[in-house]
């Protein structure tokens, strides 16, 4: 205990001595412990340019490290087997992984599948931007491409640029859903007006959505659209703002390649297609000698139709469908066809009166040689007054081949027993060779197919068979034969959808000799 205290007062007075402490001399103390912290603060800084020297050191060598890892990444890459492919393979992979899966439409993502292959590496760059049929097709609709259409739209022109001349292909779905938002409004009409800049070579141009915000293509002069040869207008007005009335439209007058046309509507705003088409003298003048391919489905009510003097010849159109609705006056598009080709017909019936529907087939038949040409007809039924206007319909056309019903939901005994042959007495659609059938899919598994079905295909199989219940001599047989080699053709296929078939009946036309039997029980068309 002693020693510990006799050294603590050791200690003191050794500071006290070395330090030379007096009451009187503070300035000397602060002095000093100014001049220590001084030397620190330099021991500090030097120790802080060491540290930043070193670090300078090891950033610079971790950049020659990432550097050198690059050249070795980028060598490595030389030696894989995608980089031993001529260019031309290359390229052609391009094109087929830029390439829709399905049927092309506006949601395709041909924009991001092509960027992301030119940001693999400067090979792949070099080799997409030398790959000019990748960038000769736009897809963009508002639902996936909002930022690419409201942000800096210059990369449109860039990119129809990199195409090289090729014919181009625009597939545009534009709404604004968000109560005309003014910058979505600019960005269309900004990013058409790029697009706009090589018309001269847009081949394909398939619009749908709101009709407004293509008022850029709309106003363009005639003759603007030389290429183009597929037109597809599908309107969806969901917005208050309709088509502008004092819109003269004559883009697409002077597009003498043009061959397919379809025009469809969704909606009940029907102003745009009242300005298009409605003028009955710029339909006429719209008259396309190339024309293979019409659809229109318009969802105008109170359409007051055409003039019945009028006559649109269309001389190579082929495949024509439409949409027959009751008119409050005038005729329909159908009255006012000369179609010398037409092949294949389909007909969708909304409502349209027997009568006025037989006047305008017989109007189409007599205009032209449609009637002999004729082979394929498509039937789709949305509204039916009787039975017996079906049958009335088919008789207008004898010498059709492939006949196609749809959505049927009503009682067809009549139309069946029509079908079935007999010796010596008429049947409907004798030339047949192909029949489908879809009925509107039953929920009642007990709610089967009419009876004369069964009767009826084994009445126009070949060789002839006979239903179970019945029976048929030799004689009957060769009478068959006769007939069916000189009159009624055999039937080669039966699709059925959307009907119960009881399995003696599935079998028995399953079994049938030379006929290739479908059925879909469950299926609509």
């Amino acid at each position: 205990m002693w020693n510990i205290n006799l050294y603590h007062f050791s200690m003191a007075d050794h500071i006290a001595d070395s330090i030379e402490l007096k009451s009187n001399n503070l300035a000397q103390i602060q002095s000093r412990i100014s001049a220590a912290e001084r030397q620190v603060e330099g021991i500090e800084e030097q120790m802080e340019k060491l540290r930043s020297a070193y670090d300078a050191q090891i950033s610079e060598l971790r950049r020659q490290r990432d550097a050198k890892a690059l050249e070795i990444a980028s060598h490595k890459n030389l030696l894989s087997p995608v980089h031993q492919l001529p260019i031309e393979v290359l390229s052609k992979i391009f094109e087929l992984s830029c390439s829709p899966d399905a049927d092309i439409a506006p949601e395709h993502d041909i924009i991001r599948r092509t960027f992301v292959l030119s940001k693999i590496c400067v090979h792949w760059r070099k080799v997409a931007h030398d790959t000019p049929r990748i960038w000769s097709r736009v897809c963009l609709s508002t639902s996936q491409h909002l930022r690419a259409i409201t942000g800096d739209v210059v990369w449109v022109g860039e990119w129809l640029s990199r195409s090289r001349g090729l014919p181009i292909e625009l597939h545009l779905k534009f709404l604004n859903p968000y109560s005309r938002r003014q910058d979505i409004t600019r960005g269309m009409y900004k990013l058409l007006q790029f697009a706009l800049t090589h018309r001269h070579r847009i081949q394909i141009l398939n619009l749908s959505g709101d009709m407004t915000c293509f008022l850029p293509i709309f106003r363009l002069p005639p003759s603007s659209l030389p290429l183009l040869k597929k037109l597809s207008l599908h309107s969806a007005f969901q917005d208050p703002y309709p088509f502008p009335y004092d819109i003269d439209i004559q883009a697409f007058l002077g597009s003498l390649e043009l061959s397919q046309v379809e025009l469809s509507e969704f909606g009940p705003n029907t102003s745009f297609f009242e300005s298009l088409i409605l003028p009955t003298t710029q339909l006429v003048a719209l008259q396309c000698p190339n024309l293979v391919n019409l659809i229109i489905d318009l969802q105008m009510q109170m359409l007051s139709g055409f003039d019945p003097t009028i006559s649109i010849s269309l001389p190579s159109l082929k495949f024509l469908d439409i949409v027959c609705r009751q008119l409050s006056q005038g005729v329909s598009l159908l009255h006012c066809l000369v179609v010398p080709s037409l092949q294949d017909l389909s007909l969708h019936w909304c409502g349209m009166s027997s009568p006025e529907f037989s006047r305008d087939i017989d109007r189409l038949r007599n205009h032209s040689e449609s009637a002999s040409r004729l082979t394929s007809l498509t039937v789709y039924i949305r509204w039916l007054y009787t039975n017996d206007d079906l049958t009335l319909l088919l008789a207008l056309f004898p010498r059709v081949t492939s006949v196609r019903i749809y959505r049927i939901e009503f009682d067809v005994s009549a139309f069946l027993r029509a079908m079935t042959y007999s010796r010596g007495d008429p049947v409907l659609l004798p030339k047949i060779l192909d029949l489908e059938l879809g009925f509107k899919t039953l929920t009642d598994r007990q709610s089967y197919y009419p009876s004369e079905l069964v009767p009826m295909i084994l009445s126009r199989s070949w060789p002839a068979r006979s239903h179970p219940d019945t029976e048929i001599t030799s004689r009957q047989v060769m009478d068959l034969e006769d007939d069916v080699t000189n009159e009624v053709c055999r039937l080669q296929k039966f699709n059925l959808y959307g009907s119960w078939l009881k399995e003696p009946d599935e079998e028995l036309i399953a079994g049938i000799p030379g006929l290739t039997f479908e059925y879909h029980p469950n299926g609509c068309k």
